[in-house]
């Protein structure tokens, strides 16, 4: 594998970041800390983001992982002519709005949309599903909001048909002619009964308040006490606003950052508004228009908080009712947006689509990382030995039965081809052990922040060139591995990719790109280049002039 041209990556510097406070014997610290100050004062509200030239090239939001010496490259001054650019309209507020969930959440944006990525799988919800009383047999499954898995909408006439499965946001909404019904308190007759009706700034969707019988999800036991819980697909949403997400019971967004957006790109605020004063009154479609923060809706509830309200108390009709701005209403959905294809179907492996009578869910009944072992007959069970070690890849959700805990366990097989997820499955009376083969790039290769991004391989260089602190010389970290698999292909044993053995030749992005897309080698046939995180990343790659292709991770 050849390396990036090391005059580049080792000749990185922010010229307006030179000064530090960290001790220089802590030298991981020492480069988090200059990367951190470097992302907080790079633009206005939230961290640096490239903008994309087109939705079929997204850059997408990562922090840069490389600073060494200082004084051969000028970052600052290449950002300020490259595409490192603002975006028009919401732009800036949604990018502060979704920055605090990153890397669980990646967005980018080009003239006029704004797009986020994720696997449906936030940190910082220990207490998924606990507070639901009427429980259909739904598991929290990732979901594959990404680029590179093709919207699964069979319908031509889909404006997602064929598309990337990211969310989209208008940067600029569009007032349209006439507001779009979403919800009427005790009517079931509303639209928008399938899929989402906003995004919330975690990158978790939100759906109507009422489920796709009509009946309000929340006002029948359905909801946990994030106001989510898991559909058909076996994908966690929301059904109202969720407002853990807001500093005031303790999440990271302050009152004037949005919890959520919705489709139709108007930013969702809480339960006041975004200076902190009560919240005034609201339009007919849940929303108005007022100071200087432009038009806007609102979390409907107050900041009253119980043992089973500890995010405040959603009140009737919890989300807005209608769009203000416009929205494509296609088979019952926002047109255009991801969607999700079920795993498993109702009546095979123990599961079936009906509540379970006398099931209730305690605090901390959804547990992951876990660590899983199998019993004597091969079924998923916790393993509580001393020695047990934990695995992101590993769940265990505890269900009460009339007063019994049965414990569904899932394991999800990311190595296999065709990746899948093995669900033991325990009700009354029966245990159930089944595997199901991932669709659609429903099981990703690595979970979103995995090994890939998590760790960056050591450079192995050795030599100093300058008496300069930084350089890639002064330390070893995750030293360099490689297996040859036997197959024209290499595996990086540190970030877990899979790279093609020998490079394809000298070769323009769009000719390497059209040559990823159609080669099969190893095994896999669905190779990609290595995308580019940055305008930077963009500008060392167009400097190379060889081309490998890498497996696909996300």
């Amino acid at each position: 594998m050849k390396a990036i041209p090391s005059l580049l990556l080792l000749g990185l510097s922010v010229t307006a970041l030179q000064a530090h406070t960290l001790s220089s014997s802590d030298k991981e610290g020492l480069r988090q800390h200059i990367l951190d100050e470097y992302l907080q004062k790079s633009a206005a509200q939230a961290a640096v983001i490239p903008k994309a030239p087109s939705p079929s090239q997204p850059r997408r939001v990562q922090k840069p992982v490389q600073v060494a010496s200082t004084g051969v490259f000028d970052l600052a001054a290449l950002i300020s002519i490259s595409s490192f650019t603002a975006p028009s309209g919401n732009g800036a507020l949604m990018a502060a709005s979704f920055a605090p969930f990153r890397p669980k959440v990646r967005f980018f944006w080009d003239g006029t949309t704004f797009y986020e990525e994720s696997d449906n799988m936030p940190d910082n919800m220990p207490n998924r599903m606990t507070g639901i009383s009427s429980w259909q047999q739904q598991i929290p499954l990732p979901a594959s909001y990404f680029a590179n898995t093709t919207n699964p909408e069979n319908n031509a006439g889909s404006l997602g048909f064929g598309q990337p499965n990211y969310w989209r946001l208008p940067l600029v909404p569009t007032v349209a002619a006439s507001p779009t019904l979403i919800f009427t308190p005790g009517s079931t007759s509303n639209n928008f009964q399938r899929g989402a009706i906003a995004l919330a700034s975690n990158g978790i969707a939100i759906f109507n308040p009422a489920n796709n019988t009509g009946r309000v999800s929340y006002e029948i036991g359905e909801l946990d006490y994030y106001g989510g819980h898991c559909g058909m697909a076996d994908d966690y949403h929301y059904h109202i606003i969720p407002m853990h997400l807001s500093a005031r019971f303790g999440g990271p967004l302050t009152d004037d950052k949005p919890v959520a957006w919705a489709l139709d790109g108007y930013p969702i605020y809480g339960y006041v508004e975004p200076d902190g004063t009560a919240r005034q009154a609201l339009d007919s479609n849940g929303g108005h228009d007022h100071g200087s923060w432009g038009y806007h809706y609102h979390a409907i509830g107050n900041n009253t908080v119980d043992a089973t309200h500890p995010y405040g108390t959603p009140q009737s009709p919890y989300t807005m009712t209608s769009f203000r701005g416009t929205v494509v209403n296609f088979g019952g959905q926002v047109d255009g947006q991801p969607e999700i294809t079920p795993m498993r179907a109702s009546g095979t492996g123990g599961y079936t689509a009906q509540p379970v009578a006398g099931a209730s869910f305690g605090a901390n009944a959804y547990k992951n990382p876990v660590a899983l072992t199998t019993d004597g007959s091969g079924n998923l069970m916790e393993d509580t030995s001393p020695s047990a070690v934990a695995s992101p890849d590993h769940y265990r959700l505890r269900v009460t039965i009339n007063g019994t805990d049965y414990d569904e366990c899932w394991r999800l097989n990311r190595t296999a081809n065709p990746r899948s997820i093995t669900i033991t499955w325990r009700l009354p009376g029966a245990t159930t052990t089944t595997t199901y083969t991932s669709v659609n790039n429903r099981i990703t290769a690595y979970p979103m922040a995995g090994a890939s991004q998590a760790q960056i391989p050591d450079t192995s260089q050795t030599v100093n060139s300058t008496s300069t602190f930084g350089e890639d010389a002064d330390y070893t970290q995750n030293a360099q591995s490689f297996t040859d698999n036997g197959n024209g292909t290499i595996t990086d044993n540190v970030t877990g990719l899979m790279w093609q053995k020998t490079d394809n030749g000298e070769s323009t992005w769009e000719t390497a790109t059209t040559n990823a897309s159609s080669l099969t080698l190893g095994g896999y046939s669905d190779w990609r280049l290595p995308i580019s995180n940055s305008s930077l990343t963009r500008l060392i790659t167009s400097l190379m002039d060889w081309c490998w292709m890498i497996h696909n991770l996300s």
